[in-house]
């Protein structure tokens, strides 16, 4: 059975929280700590707070994004594999939070697309 890909959602809020963290570890997630442990090149450290104290000095968790980037791009996975969708996601995910941290910006999501409502005036 083939690991399911991150909804849209989820993805726009790890990649927002991912960033949020490499720019002050203090603002770490559950979230964001679960991504970047499940990454190539990082380790738990045991626990979130492990993480946090290990990465507690600033920009290093910023440099270590950077410096397992290319680690992270699953190129060993072909259409023909069973995860190739999620690993193909996690590259997408990784790549972006990559691209915000360079470019000096903070992520926004997307707005939700607001449901039509139907009024009823009694006309």
């Amino acid at each position: 059975m083939a690991i399911q890909p991150h909804s849209p959602e989820e993805e726009q809020r790890i990649i927002r929280d991912c960033v949020k963290a490499a720019r002050d570890i203090k603002a770490m997630t559950d979230r964001a700590y679960k991504f970047l442990y499940l990454a190539d090149g990082f380790i738990a450290h045991y626990d979130k707070s492990g993480f946090m104290y290990y990465y507690d000095e600033p920009g290093s968790l910023k440099r270590d994004i950077f410096d397992y980037q290319r680690e992270n791009q699953y190129n060993n996975f072909g259409p023909e594999d069973d995860d190739y969708d999620y690993y193909m996601q996690k590259k997408k995910i990784y790549n972006t939070i990559c691209d915000c941290l360079k470019q000096g910006i903070e992520y926004k999501s997307k707005p939700k697309r607001q449901k039509e409502t139907e009024f009823d005036f009694g006309m």
